[in-house]
């Protein structure tokens, strides 16, 4: 075909696509998964390699509890875009809810080399760290979350608990303040913990 048809064919396609997104994001703001999940479909059955929608599509499956849905989207997206540190961020994320450690660390891991100043990926490294108890592992990966961005209460509080359990209950405290600052919900056990040093 020439040019010119390929243009304006393309421009089309574009336009339905952005039909069919604004419909989806106004079903997905109403709580409405399924039908937003059926128009992410048919854009991505449309046009298979729009990474937005698969990614989007993939947010959508997590919603519905369908990890398994939602690794599957995600590996389309990686293997399209394979310096998208969006798509394998979630990929890890879909993982470790399907409970693959080794998968979940090897994407998020992904995700930090290609984006280290993102502070959602290296809290997500963190995380799939502490689950498996490599404590030290997490407690960098959750300070590189702090370094990256300061306002979020989670690393804070998961630093609290990595040196409660070690035993170094002034750390501790000082991070638990902090995430209290920052709006986390006050818990109980963990200041009985902290209590003791006083």
């Amino acid at each position: 075909q020439d040019r010119t048809t390929v243009g304006r064919n393309t421009s089309e396609l574009n336009r339905e696509i952005e039909v069919f997104e604004r419909t989806a994001e106004k079903s997905f703001s109403a709580g409405r998964y399924l039908p937003t999940r059926e128009l992410f479909q048919m854009i991505v059955e449309q046009h298979p390699g729009h990474i937005p929608a698969l990614c989007k599509l993939g947010v959508v499956n997590l919603k519905l509890q369908d990890p398994a849905a939602a690794v599957d989207t995600f590996q389309r997206a990686v293997e399209l875009d394979g310096s998208n540190p969006y798509a394998y961020r979630m990929l890890g994320y879909s993982f470790m809810s399907l409970g693959d450690m080794p998968a979940a660390e090897q994407n998020a891991k992904r995700s930090v080399d290609l984006a280290p100043d993102d502070a959602k990926s290296q809290l997500l490294l963190a995380s799939i760290y502490y689950r498996q108890g490599r404590r030290a592992e997490a407690e960098s990966h959750f300070k590189a979350a702090i370094t990256a961005d300061p306002l979020p209460s989670e690393p804070y509080y998961n630093l609290a608990l990595i040196y409660s359990r070690s035993k170094r209950l002034d750390r501790a405290g000082e991070f638990y303040h902090q995430a209290l600052e920052r709006g986390a919900v006050p818990d109980p056990k963990l200041e009985k913990v902290l209590a003791q040093q006083q």
